[in-house]
C-alpha cells in the first residue's frame, strides 16, 4: 500500500474524537453575549472615533470663526463648520439684523436657486423641506438659523445634534462680535468725515460746504439719496439747496412749507428723526417729490444746529426695499450734523475775520482818501479857481474854469468811493453799494461799457432783502432798455440816500423822441414803485440840460 502523498501526516486516516474542539461551545447563551458586547464595543470605539474626529472639526471650526472679525468671512466659515461637523451636503446660513428681519443668507456647496429659496422661507416658523435647522442664539438675540440639507432619509444624531448646538453657540459670539467691529468701523467712518469736514470747510463757497456735507453723509450712511434745505427769509418755508443720489437729480431750488413736513417738526423741536418706512407717516410730507424719487422707505432727517439755532435739514432716505437705518445710525448721523454745523460756523467766523480784516483796510485807504488827496485836489482847484479869477475874463481863464470843474468832478468820484469802501464796512457784503457794483459791473458786457456809479448820502440802516431785490430790478431794466434802443455810449448811474428815502436816477446819452413810449420793462419798474408808495419818472430831449434820457425811481425805505 502506497502512502497517500497529498496527507503525509496521516490526518485524514487518524480516528475522529466526537466531542467538539477545544473552545467551541454551540448554542452556549454566554458565548452568543460576548460576540453582541464584542460588536456593541466594535461600534462604540468606531463612534467615539468618529465623534472625537468631529470634536476636533469642531473646535478647529471654533477657531476658525472667531479668528476674524469681517461679517462676511464669519458667517462663510460658520457654514462651513456647520458642514464639516454635521457631515450634511450642504448647508444655508441666514442672519437677522437687531431688529429681527432677515439681513442676509450665506451658504455653502448649495447654488444660488437653492440659497434663495431657503432665504425665502427664512421667515416660517418650520424648516425648508429636506433642511434641519438649528438657531444662532445668545440670551434673548436671535442672531439667525443654521439650516442644514440631509439626504433622506437621513436624521442628525444625538451627538451631531449636541456639536451643531455647540457650534451655533459660537456662531452666535462670533456674529455678535463682527456686528461690534463693523458699527466700531462705521463710527470711524462718521469720525473721518468730520474731520474732512472741518479741513475743507476752511476754504470754498456755502454752497460748496452743503455739498460736501450733503455728499459725505449720503456715502457713510448707505442712503439712496440725500439733501439739504435751509430756511428763507420768509421764515415759514424751507428751500433744497443740495441733493444727491439716486433719482434725487433737480430738486435743487424747490420750495416746501415747514407746516406739515416732517423736516419743519426738526426744525421746531431741534431733535432728529429715524423711521423705518416713511409710507406710516402719510400726514406728513419729506422734502422730496414723489414723481422724482424713488419710493422713500426708511429715512433719516437731522438738524444742523449751530449757533443756537437750525441752520438747515439735512434728510437721507432708502429705497422701501432697502433695510431700516438703526440707533446707531441716528446716533452717528445726527452727531455727523452738529459738528457740520459747528464746522460751518467756525469757516462763517473765520470768513467774517478775513472780510473785516479787509474792511478795515478799505477804512484805512478811505481815510487816506479823504484826508490826504481830497484835501490837496479840494487846495488846487481853489488855487486854479483864485487864478482864473485874477486873469478875468479870455480864453485861458475859462479852461482853467473847466478844470476846475473837472477836479470837483474827481472829488465827487473819490467821494463815491470812499462812501463804497465806507458802506460795505459799516452794513456787510450785502450792502447797497456791494450789489450796485456787482450789477454795474455785470452790465459791461450788455452795454459794451461800463457804467458809472456813485452813491450820494450815507446809510443809516441797513436796507431790508426785498429793496434791494426791487432795485437791482429797476437796474437791470434800465440796462435791458437802453440796449434796445441802441446808440448809447455812456450811462451814469446814481443812488441817493437820505432819511428815509433811496432813489435811483439812470442817465443815459442815447437819441430819443421825445414822446417815445415807456417799453415793457419800465412798466414793470413803475409797478415796483407804486407798489412801495414811491414814484417813477422819466425825461428826454428839451426837459434835460443835455441829450439822452433820464430815469428816476424814488421809494421810501420803509413803506406804511
Amino acid at each position: 500500500m502506497k502512502p497517500d502523498v497529498s496527507d503525509p501526516a496521516g490526518i485524514a486516516a487518524m480516528p475522529r474524537s466526537a466531542d467538539p474542539p477545544i473552545g467551541v461551545w454551540p448554542d452556549d447563551p454566554v458565548a452568543r453575549e460576548s460576540d453582541r458586547l464584542l460588536s456593541q464595543l466594535q461600534v462604540g470605539v468606531a463612534a467615539g472615533l468618529a465623534a472625537n474626529q468631529r470634536l476636533a472639526e469642531l473646535l478647529r471650526s471654533n477657531q476658525l470663526i472667531i479668528g476674524d472679525l469681517l461679517m462676511p468671512i464669519v458667517l462663510r466659515r460658520i457654514a462651513e463648520a456647520a458642514c464639516e461637523v454635521s457631515g450634511a451636503d450642504g448647508c444655508v446660513l441666514v442672519r437677522r439684523s437687531p431688529f429681527g428681519d432677515v439681513a442676509e443668507a450665506v451658504g455653502f456647496n448649495v447654488d444660488s436657486a437653492e440659497l434663495a429659496s431657503v432665504k425665502a422661507l427664512a421667515t416660517s416658523t418650520t424648516a425648508p423641506g429636506g433642511y434641519s435647522s438649528t438657531p444662532v442664539m445668545s440670551g434673548e438675540r436671535l442672531f439667525g438659523t443654521i439650516y442644514l440639507s440631509l439626504p433622506a432619509p437621513r436624521l442628525l444624531g444625538e451627538r451631531e445634534n449636541e456639536l451643531i448646538e455647540a457650534l451655533a453657540r459660537t456662531a452666535a459670539v462670533a456674529i455678535d462680535n463682527a456686528e461690534l467691529f463693523d458699527e466700531s468701523r462705521h463710527r470711524q467712518h462718521w469720525l473721518q468725515a468730520s474731520t474732512e469736514i472741518f479741513r475743507q470747510l476752511l476754504s470754498g463757497s456755502t454752497d460748496e460746504h452743503l455739498a460736501l456735507i450733503t455728499s459725505r453723509a449720503r456715502d457713510i450712511a448707505d442712503a439712496d439719496a440725500g439733501m439739504l434745505a435751509v430756511g428763507r427769509a420768509d421764515g415759514n418755508s424751507l428751500e433744497v439747496r443740495v441733493s444727491a443720489g439716486r433719482a434725487a437729480e433737480g430738486l435743487v431750488g424747490w420750495v416746501f412749507p415747514i407746516d406739515g413736513s416732517l423736516s419743519g417738526r426738526v426744525v421746531k423741536s431741534g431733535e432728529p428723526i429715524l423711521l423705518d418706512d416713511f409710507a406710516v407717516v402719510d400726514h406728513l410730507r419729506v422734502p422730496v417729490r414723489d414723481d422724482q424719487l424713488l419710493p422713500v422707505g426708511p429715512t433719516l432727517v437731522l438738524p444742523l444746529s449751530g449757533s443756537g439755532q437750525v441752520r438747515g435739514i439735512l434728510s437721507l432716505v432708502r429705497a422701501r426695499d432697502r433695510p431700516p437705518f438703526t440707533p446707531v445710525d441716528l446716533e452717528l448721523a445726527a452727531a455727523f450734523a452738529s459738528q457740520a454745523a459747528l464746522a460751518l460756523d467756525l469757516a462763517e467766523a473765520r470768513l467774517h475775520q478775513q472780510r473785516m480784516m479787509l474792511l478795515e483796510d478799505r477804512d484805512r485807504i478811505a481815510r487816506d482818501l479823504h484826508d490826504h488827496v481830497i484835501q490837496r485836489l479840494f487846495a488846487t482847484g481853489l488855487s486854479l479857481e483864485s487864478i482864473a479869477r485874477s486873469l478875468g475874463a479870455g480864453e485861458v481863464g475859462e479852461r482853467l474854469i473847466g478844470e476846475v470843474g473837472e477836479i470837483d468832478a474827481i472829488i465827487r468820484e473819490l467821494r463815491s468811493s470812499i462812501l463804497r469802501l465806507r458802506g460795505s464796512l459799516a452794513v456787510g457784503e450785502d450792502a447797497l453799494s456791494s450789489r450796485l457794483k456787482q450789477i454795474v459791473d455785470g452790465a459791461t458786457d450788455l452795454l459794451g461799457f461800463t457804467p458809472s456809479l456813485r452813491i450820494n448820502g450815507t446809510m443809516g440802516k441797513q436796507l431790508g432783502d426785498q429793496l434791494l431785490e426791487d432795485i437791482a430790478t429797476v437796474l437791470h431794466e434800465a440796462f435791458a432798455d437802453v440796449v434796445r434802443r441802441g446808440g448809447v455810449t455812456e450811462v451814469n448811474v446814481a443812488v441817493t440816500l437820505t432819511p428815509g428815502l433811496v432813489t435811483v436816477t439812470v442817465h443815459d446819452n442815447g437819441d430819443i423822441e421825445a414822446r417815445s413810449p415807456i417799453r415793457a420793462g419800465l412798466t414793470k419798474v413803475r409797478a415796483l414803485a407804486l407798489s412801495r408808495s414811491g414814484a417813477f419818472d422819466f425825461a428826454v430831449g428839451a426837459d434835460l440840460p443835455s441829450e439822452g434820457r433820464i430815469l428816476t425811481w424814488t421809494v421810501p425805505i420803509d413803506p406804511r
